[in-house]
């Protein structure tokens, strides 16, 4: 899959996007490991620490694929962390 922004505001838009994206499930990902709680009532996450980790490596590639479109020399240190990519 290839990007295709007509904008910088685009490309920034979609970017902040994926990125919270990443950052909300590994917040659900601490919710499942019982680091944390997020939901208002207490009760725990019905996703599994799997299912989150899934998520965010999916979320880590679309990123990926995003930069790409700037034809950048490295990556954001959230895809190297979440994909374990050496730098």
């Amino acid at each position: 899959m290839k990007f295709i922004f007509e904008s910088e505001a685009d490309y920034d838009m979609m970017w902040n996007s994926v990125h919270e994206s990443i950052l909300y499930w590994k917040k659900v990902r601490q919710d499942a490991q019982g680091k944390i709680c997020i939901q208002v009532d207490g009760t725990p996450t019905h996703y599994s620490e799997e299912e989150a980790n899934e998520k965010m490596m999916a979320n880590a590639n679309i990123l990926k694929m995003i930069e790409d479109t700037k034809g950048v020399d490295c990556y954001s240190i959230i895809i190297y962390k979440t994909l374990k990519m050496k730098i």
